[in-house]
């Protein structure tokens, strides 16, 4: 137990779902999306469910780390690790019986491995603790270190980001303490934690409305890119989609504003590039009007992209790119300088969703798009670029259920080629 977290210790346990038996089954008469044979494969995961798994990473042995929310009704966070065949090595879930689910997974350069999520007793008399956790694992087993925060936070973490020489950032996003006087709208919050997970500086937005961090990302001479949506202060303009760089310290250096006041304008994902620049993702107008946008390391656009709606699509749904609701919250360098981008997209009509996956030049220009899943509905939600070009994406789908009348969300992993190759759909068999 390290010092300073003695509650999260006390009341936060760990459990496998080998040993207890997964607590989530697959109907039997439902479309199976898994597909574990061939190089490029898919696979479910049916223990994380809703809008999970919402990150994942590969560890210095190979093995995928997948993390989001588990599928008991108490909604405990879990943790599904798997060999680079798509094999499922052991599945841990953690805090039975409270609010809890991982947010990100990271591993640092010394091999060890990083989670942070959110955590609370809601259901104590009196109401326990909650706030932001963050774990530490070896490689080799997933019984962890842990820490905690307490804080309320929305999310948990929204990045995690291991430093060079120990320690680590996480950007989440912040309310008013429980019981305050003067309750204020939600902060933009970056903790930068010790080795030992001690806190040793945040910084706070405290700006008159609401702002909320997505994603963040370190450039390579360690300052950090946070994006997001942010109040600008003006009533006319409301909330648009924010960028923001801080030095190591915490000190903001800048900040840019994009598109029209809106509450759905929001940028859900940022990518650093080598110059200290950064590409990141989100709705500037609107649900239906996703951009990737290139930035240089003072802020200012090299290069802006609108998903063109005169593309094909794949897959059995008529997605019309642009028309129905879209959302990229993963990005991903390819190994020739470009993005590989992914999210969901929607038929307008039938409000099915489809995942999305993009790719994007060196020099901004849109190569190909394509939407992939099953007959229900599906999206990728994180990605993580493997070095022969090959791509992990995490996500969820209905696994051939209509949105509407779905049973529920299950955990999706698959593997796309660096050539865009796509695994097919089948029976496991």
């Amino acid at each position: 137990m390290r010092a300073g977290f003695a509650i999260a210790a006390m009341v936060f346990g760990a459990s496998s779902a080998t040993a207890q038996g997964a607590t989530c089954q697959i109907p039997p008469d439902l479309e199976s999306t898994v597909n574990a044979g061939g190089e490029y494969w898919s696979r479910l995961i049916e223990t994380v469910i809703v809008d999970e798994p919402s990150s994942l990473a590969v560890d210095n042995s190979g093995r995928i780390w997948v993390v989001g929310r588990g599928c008991e009704a108490s909604g405990g966070a879990r943790i599904v690790r798997l060999s680079q065949a798509g094999e499922i090595l052991d599945d841990h879930g953690y805090g039975q019986g409270v609010i809890a689910r991982w947010g990100r997974v990271s591993v640092a350069a010394d091999g060890q491995v990083w989670t942070a999520g959110f955590y609370s007793d809601f259901y104590s008399q009196p109401r326990g603790p909650e706030g932001l956790f963050v774990y530490s694992f070896t490689e080799a087993e997933p019984e962890p270190d842990r820490g905690f925060h307490e804080s309320m936070t929305y999310n948990g973490a929204e990045a995690l980001l291991p430093l060079e020489g120990g320690g680590m950032f996480v950007v989440q996003s912040v309310g008013s303490a429980r019981g305050a006087e003067q309750p204020t709208g939600q902060d933009v919050e970056i903790i930068r934690f010790s080795d030992s997970l001690n806190p040793v500086w945040t910084y706070r937005s405290h700006s008159p409305g609401d702002d909320m961090a997505r994603s963040a990302a370190l450039t390579p001479d360690g300052e950090i890119w946070v994006v997001g949506k942010k109040s600008t202060g003006n009533p006319r303009t409301g909330i648009r989609a924010w960028i923001g760089r801080f030095d190591r310290e915490g000190n903001p250096l800048f900040e840019r504003f994009f598109g029209t006041g809106s509450y759905s304008a929001s940028f859900d994902a940022v990518l650093a590039t080598e110059d200290g620049g950064a590409w990141m993702a989100g709705a500037v107008g609107g649900l239906a009007q996703t951009v990737l946008i290139r930035v240089d390391a003072d802020g200012e656009v090299l290069h802006e992209v609108e998903l063109d709606l005169s593309l094909p699509s794949r897959g059995t749904n008529p997605v019309a790119l642009g028309l129905g609701m879209q959302r990229v919250t993963g990005l991903a360098a390819t190994p020739e300088g470009g993005v590989f981008a992914v999210g969901h997209t929607s038929d307008p009509q039938s409000g099915e969703l489809d995942a999305l996956l993009v790719w994007i030049s060196s020099d901004g220009e849109l190569i190909r798009v394509e939407t992939f899943g099953s007959s229900g509905s599906d999206h990728a939600r994180a990605v993580y670029m493997l070095e022969d070009g090959s791509a992990l994406v995490a996500g969820a789908t209905t696994n051939g259920e209509p949105v509407m009348d779905r049973r529920g969300w299950y955990g999706w992993l698959f593997r796309v080629g660096p050539n865009g190759e796509l695994p097919s759909l089948g029976s496991a068999g």
